[in-house]
Formats: C-alpha cells, sequence, structure tokens
C-alpha cells in the first residue's frame, strides 16, 4: 500500500480526490487529508507519505511555503494546479507530475503510474531546492494561466485579461483582443487565481486588472472606465479597498 497525502483548501476537491483515488486503484491508503499549509506541516513528518497530492495555491500560503517548511522531502508530489506556464513544467523536475485542475480519471491514472515507477527506484526529491528558487523568484511575475471552458482549455497572459464578470457558477474573462471566454470557474475562484498577480474585486460581480483602468468617476462607490471602453460599478463596500491601490498605480 502506498501512504498517500491529500493537501487541499477545498473541501470538494478532497473529497473528489478521495473517491477517484479509489477507483483507480485499491493500493492508495489515504491517512490523512490535510486543509491547509500548516496542517500539512504537522501530519506530513508524523505520517511519513509516500506520495502527497499538493495543491499549489492555499492562501494565505503556496504549496512552496509548505515545502520550505518541512525539515526533508522524502516523498513523492504530483502538484495539483490551475497554473500553466513555465513555472509549472518546472515541477516535473522534482515532482512526479501536475495535475491541472479539473482533471479527470484518465489524467490521475497517468500520474499514478509516473509515481510507481518512480517509486521503485526510490530515490529522494535531489532538485527540490534548486525548484524552490526558480518558483519563488517568479511567483508573482507575469504568468500564462489556463482558463478550463466548456470545449477544454484557453491559455492566456495576466496581462490580456481586462476584467472578469460573475454569472452564477460561470465566469466571462474579457481580453484585450476583444474575445470574451466562458470560464468553468466561480468568481470566488477566479478571486483567490488572480488575486496574487495585482487583480483586484471591486463588486461581488466584478474582477479587474488595475493596469487596464482608464478613468474613476466618484460617487457612492463611484464608476471605473476600463481600457476597452467599459465602465462598471465599484461597491461602496469595496471603495475604500479599490481607492488604496487606485493612488498607488
Amino acid at each position: 500500500m502506498y501512504r498517500t497525502i491529500i493537501v487541499d483548501d477545498e473541501q470538494a476537491q478532497q473529497k473528489l480526490m478521495q473517491k477517484m483515488l479509489q477507483t483507480a486503484s485499491p493500493l492508495y491508503e489515504v491517512v490523512t487529508v490535510c486543509s491547509g499549509v500548516k496542517e500539512a506541516a504537522e501530519q506530513i513528518p508524523a505520517r511519513s507519505p509516500d506520495l502527497v497530492f499538493l495543491d499549489v495555491n492555499m492562501p494565505p500560503y503556496t504549496a512552496f511555503d509548505l515545502l520550505e517548511m518541512l525539515p526533508k522531502i522524502d516523498f513523492e508530489i504530483i502538484f495539483c494546479t490551475a497554473f500553466a506556464d513555465y513555472a509549472v513544467k518546472a515541477f516535473k523536475v522534482a515532482a512526479v507530475d501536475y495535475l491541472l485542475k479539473p482533471f479527470g480519471k484518465d489524467e490521475l491514472e497517468q500520474a499514478l503510474r509516473k509515481f510507481e515507477e518512480k517509486y521503485k527506484l526510490r530515490r529522494p526529491q535531489p532538485h527540490m531546492n534548486s525548484l524552490l528558487k526558480n518558483v519563488r523568484g517568479n511567483l508573482t511575475d507575469e504568468k500564462t494561466i489556463a482558463l478550463p471552458t466548456p470545449l477544454g482549455y484557453e491559455f492566456v497572459t495576466t496581462p490580456e485579461i481586462i476584467y472578469c464578470e460573475s454569472v452564477k457558477n460561470f465566469t466571462n474573462f474579457f481580453l484585450t483582443s476583444g474575445q470574451q471566454l466562458v470560464v468553468s470557474r466561480s468568481s470566488k475562484e477566479c478571486d483567490e487565481l488572480l488575486k496574487d498577480f495585482g487583480f483586484v474585486r471591486i463588486h461581488q460581480q466584478y474582477i479587474i486588472n488595475p493596469r487596464h483602468i482608464k478613468t474613476y468617476v466618484k460617487g457612492d462607490g463611484g464608476k471605473v472606465e476600463l481600457a476597452n471602453g467599459k465602465k462598471l460599478e465599484v461597491s461602496r463596500y469595496k471603495k475604500k479597498e479599490f481607492l488604496d491601490l487606485f493612488r498607488k498605480l
């Protein structure tokens, strides 16, 4: 049996991963599930896992904060992430694989096969320190992100995104090219994904990229006009937070 730990701050994802593992193979024993970095930093040394499924973004921490907290890394890692840029590709230097959310049965089984092949060699993580250094230095740089759409994935750089608009359980992304993407993510999930790149929520419905602000008109909450001509209301509850950012531009 492979001792396995799941580290993810979303309960729905935790349950889904456990169910998928049970279906994929009887060889994986989930010894514990952690909902955050601090909990995982305690549980991983205590549980001695063979494999850790590790979410990348767990505000206010990241997977890399966790790895730096651990006294040693003597287990294999499969990263689970929404990022799809050069940094994510670098994960493969030290990790078994990465799973791009949302992933399916085939992607999981392929990652498990890679783990089992690597586990037979019983090799430690030789490049983890250099991996952490490279990624730590680029966490807030421009990134290419994978946006799940009904037809698959669209890969865009963060500066291309002008603003996002929440529509029920989906989010519309409006790009500098004039393209509109319907993304299969909630506004909350998009907010968590984008805030590290300077995006700000100005309204329950809107998340904007400050670099595309053209004007701000005062009012109860006020309105912003973006570079594409779109005018959006600023919630009065978000006004102070927005203006604090606006003054720094």
